[in-house]
């Protein structure tokens, strides 16, 4: 269970399911509320986590979360979702593991690096991307949050700046960014 993740396919919505070894996946469609409310409720998250949300075009990768928690082996398994139109992907890159793309890149307290490396691939050149953080409310006050352009060197400041964007060029589809959260 992933406490941050969404307990529910709305209609005509599909999911994605990685099975590392052969398996059946049965899913019973709910009915009633009592399907709903009888969920096991997932453990709470320690530490603090960040939403990156990527969108262009009508197009939006919204499950993409980065942070701090002793529940970070757990939650490091996930990897983004192979996309049907191949238009939009952020995803998370990691030192040991360069060529994968993650969904998810949390580090345990006594790792913590103080930055993550991302990537948004886009296939439409010319289109306005746009990365924003919806809510960072559980990330400490004392925390002070930094997103790095690789491309261009900008460095944008989240607490007072709600989103940042830019043109997909024609010859380079896909931009790098490191979020770096240093002490204020």
């Amino acid at each position: 269970n992933l406490n941050f993740a969404s307990r529910e396919l709305g209609a005509g919505r599909g999911a994605f399911f990685l099975a590392r070894r052969p398996a059946t996946l049965v899913l019973a469609r709910p009915t009633g509320a009592a399907a709903v409310s009888g969920a096991p409720k997932p453990e709470p998250l320690d530490g603090w986590m960040v939403q990156i949300v990527a969108q262009a075009e009508g197009i939006a990768d919204t499950d993409n979360f980065l942070g701090v928690t002793t529940q970070a082996a757990r939650l490091n398994d996930i990897v983004t979702p192979p996309r049907p139109d191949a238009d939009l992907d952020l995803y998370f890159v990691r030192p040991a593991a360069e060529a994968a793309r993650w969904a998810t890149d949390f580090a345990t307290p006594a790792e913590n690096r103080g930055q993550w490396r991302m990537k948004v691939a886009c296939d439409l050149p010319g289109a306005v991307v746009t990365l924003r953080w919806p809510d960072l409310s559980s990330l400490p006050a004392d925390c002070r949050p930094v997103l790095v352009d690789e491309a261009t060197g900008k460095s944008i400041y989240l607490r007072t700046s709600t989103s940042y964007s830019y043109e997909v060029a024609q010859d380079a589809p896909e931009r790098t960014f490191t979020l770096r959260i240093s002490d204020a």
